[in-house]
């Protein structure tokens, strides 16, 4: 029996279907259907109910999930043991990320990290902001950096730092105003309602900051006209800076990427006064044994997003 059994399981549990969970894992149906039935077979028991539709999970499957969970958690305890008694032994951490932040964030950590932890292999997992809570929650990450304004009380959650969400305006929208480097002009409860209708390039649904920018608009009773989702905050930035329409994005986003922009091309609203905001934490089970290497790397991170605001803001 293989740990990684498990994710199957797991997958296939959650979407409630064969090819869903295919997708997710990136395996062909018909691989992901052999392997739960060599599991099953291994196992002596079904876990899944075929005759229902959608795909229901079995008791014994639900045993199966849960046991495994705990398993993962007791091989965490072991490790920590080991790396207790041997710094020296190999390990590894895997750590989730909101996609386009681990390029900013990891040169600041990786580096250091390495200094002290030579053997210690960091394996990096990008996904949609919703998916690293789950991840963590089923023991698939060992820590994750999250942004958000509310996280799971099956977390603990270490603080990073506080990011003001920035309205973008291309220069061809009427709401555009000159702008110099980082003087933000402020757009204010009573002018939320300039935003309905408006054309916005927004992040595919999952994604941290479409998570952020749908709770904005529920908060302020703003429609938007949607014309775009895309992947990363990165792209929105850009396309709405070339002129196809509004995007929200953060603070840190904007520095990072100015170097590369004119800034008469567009400009940026701070939403509200006090600043609409979201917090980036860094994340692992309240269950979860920390090793020596993991509270390293969350010390690392803690100390070096000074470091990733202070470079940013050199250009």
């Amino acid at each position: 029996m293989q740990l990684s059994d498990y994710e199957y399981v797991l997958a296939v549990s959650k979407h409630k279907n064969i090819s869903r969970a295919a997708k997710e894992l990136f395996i062909s149906q018909s691989t992901l259907s052999r392997v739960i039935s060599r599991i099953e077979d291994d196992m002596g028991i079904e876990f899944f109910d075929r005759t229902s539709s959608p795909l229901a999970i079995t008791e014994a499957g639900e045993r199966y999930l849960y046991y495994m969970g705990e398993m993962r958690v007791l091989e965490k305890k072991m490790f920590r043991e080991f790396e207790e008694l041997n710094p020296a032994k190999k390990g590894q951490i895997v750590v989730g990320f909101p996609h386009t932040y681990a390029c900013d964030f990891l040169p600041y950590v990786l580096p250091d990290f390495y200094k002290k932890f030579p053997n210690t292999k960091v394996i990096i997992k990008e996904m949609p902001s919703g998916m690293l809570e789950e991840n963590l929650l089923n023991h698939l990450l060992d820590l994750a950096i999250i942004a958000d304004n509310t996280f799971s009380p099956e977390l603990v959650c270490e603080y990073l730092e506080t990011q003001r969400i920035l309205l973008i305006v291309p220069r061809n929208h009427p709401l555009y105003y000159d702008m110099y480097q980082t003087n933000y002009a402020v757009l204010g409860i009573d002018d939320m309602h300039k935003l309905n209708n408006e054309p916005f390039i927004l992040l595919s649904p999952g994604e941290g900051m479409r998570v952020v920018s749908d709770h904005f608009f529920q908060k302020y009773h703003v429609t938007p006209n949607v014309i775009m989702e895309v992947k990363d905050t990165a792209t929105a930035y850009s396309l709405s800076v070339s002129g196809l329409g509004l995007t929200l994005v953060s603070d840190l986003r904007v520095l990072l990427k100015m170097p590369n922009m004119l800034v008469s091309d567009y400009c940026c609203y701070q939403l509200g006064n006090p600043p609409y905001t979201r917090t980036r934490v860094v994340a692992y089970p309240k269950n979860a044994v920390l090793t020596p290497s993991e509270e390293y790397f969350i010390s690392l991170s803690k100390e070096n997003i000074k470091n990733l605001y202070m470079h940013a803001k050199q250009f």
